[in-house]
């Protein structure tokens, strides 16, 4: 990804540890919750809505930031997670292994974080069904939603729930990462053009093993008639992920005949939450992830 196009980026467990609360009048955020054990920095904030009655059902939200950036309670991601909260979802946003980053904002580098990044995504959602009692989760409904490399990394997770490779990791191996339904805030969803450093190294390149890596984290490649349903929201300007990459996916959704649907957000760009915002053409979005989610999860 050129420097231009990431500015947006710089700017902007064995033994499950409770973290600090936060609270509104529609919801409390459990913080900072050690979902990947005590020496991981990389933490889960869990909210939760209050005025729900029997167990919850989840959405595993993933932060965007290029693989290399963002956080869990980044401007972009916590309105979202409110929103989920306020519409009577447990919304569990989590921080996942990064590349790091050099001074000028560039990736350092070969990869570093692949494929831990998705491991710790999958630790997450089995996380979620492990502590689903301690929360009041409901662990046969979990959705999960990403934007930008957040929704390149939950489709991942919601399409490779049998792939090995791809969910390996120390934690809880014996619990499932399936999920009902998965949404892809302007993610992309096909890596085989790109030689991308953040997934693949010099010597992948090399080899000749860069190629399979690259098929193998690009989403688009695991879709099959049984793949869970899919909501696509990406706006048609986006400067960054090609509004291309969601149509390609989209027309293999529908190829596939799996369940799905698609809001390109007209002059829409790159990195916008799901309330209103100038980069969605102040376009609220809240009310068609929900129906989404009532119909699917």
């Amino acid at each position: 990804m050129k420097r231009t196009r990431f500015i947006f980026f710089v700017i902007a467990s064995l033994f499950p540890v409770v973290g600090s609360a936060a609270s509104s009048d529609d919801y409390t955020v459990q913080q900072d919750i050690a979902y990947l054990g005590p020496d991981r920095a990389e933490k889960m904030d869990l909210y939760l809505p209050r005025a729900a009655s029997g167990k919850l059902p989840v959405v595993l939200y993933i932060h965007g930031g290029g693989w290399a950036g963002g956080d869990k309670a980044w401007g972009l991601e916590k309105p979202n997670c409110i929103a989920l909260a306020q519409a009577g979802y447990a919304t569990a946003s989590i921080n996942y292994k990064l590349n790091p980053l050099k001074t000028d904002g560039h990736t350092r580098g070969a990869n570093d974080a692949y494929p831990q990044n998705i491991y710790d995504c999958k630790t997450a959602l089995r996380f979620l069904r492990k502590e689903a009692a301690t929360y009041g989760l409901d662990p046969d409904r979990i959705a999960v939603a990403g934007g930008s490399a957040g929704g390149h990394l939950a489709m991942l997770v919601a399409y490779t729930p049998q792939v090995e490779e791809l969910s390996r990791g120390a934690f809880y191996p014996d619990i499932p990462t399936h999920v009902s339904c998965v949404i892809n805030l302007f993610g992309i969803t096909d890596l085989r053009a790109k030689q991308s450093k953040r997934f693949v190294t010099d010597a992948m390149v090399a080899s000749g093993e860069a190629k399979r890596i690259l098929e193998l984290v690009s989403p688009i490649t695991h879709l099959t008639a049984a793949s869970v349903p899919t909501l696509v929201i990406h706006g048609t300007q986006d400067p960054t992920v090609p509004f291309s990459q969601a149509e390609a996916l989209v027309k293999r959704l529908a190829e596939l005949a799996v369940p799905h649907r698609f809001i390109p957000v007209v002059k829409g760009e790159h990195a916008f939450p799901l309330t209103p915002h100038p980069r969605n053409q102040k376009t609220n979005l809240v009310p068609e992830v929900v129906q989404f989610l009532r119909q699917h999860l």
